[in-house]
């Protein structure tokens, strides 16, 4: 009989992927992020409406992964991407379900990283409580009818 974690599976296919800009904005746009020195995590909550409209299902975490060009060329950004995306695959099961995750890492961690760090650093930035969403600063222009015309 196989145990539970090998029934489930350790696959990373489409469904556990944030793929589409609309939803990258989302989760960067719901203003609920942490980091330490070497991950910048962007949470946001996710359900999917079952059959009656009261109905929840939690569904799986996703990740989303955005690596800037101030990390390096090419094949270290691939290989940073690589290691966030098998770290993520390993732990997807210890991991909350029901949440999109978006993955920065900082450009100068980024050198040195290995998978157990990578690890780490997601599970114990992931399953701290989800923090309450900030206000979004506003960005104010001059206001030219207030101005004092003596």
């Amino acid at each position: 009989m196989k145990s539970t974690v090998e029934q489930r599976g350790y696959r990373f296919g489409p469904e556990r992927r944030v793929r589409k800009k609309r939803e990258y904005d989302e989760i960067l746009g719901a203003n609920r992020s942490r980091s330490d020195g070497r991950l910048i995590v962007f949470l946001a909550e996710r359900s999917i409406a079952g059959e009656a409209e009261t109905e929840r299902v939690t569904p799986p975490s996703r990740l989303g992964l955005i690596v800037g060009r101030k990390v390096g060329h090419a094949p270290r950004r691939n290989r940073v991407k690589r290691l966030v995306r098998e770290a993520f695959r390993l732990l997807q099961h210890e991991l909350p379900a029901g949440l999109d995750i978006v993955v920065m890492p900082r450009p100068e961690a980024a050198k040195d990283l290995t998978l157990t760090e990578v690890q780490e650093s997601l599970k114990r930035l992931v399953q701290r409580p989800l923090p309450a969403p900030r206000a979004r600063k506003k960005k104010y222009g001059r206001n030219k009818s207030s101005k004092n015309r003596s």
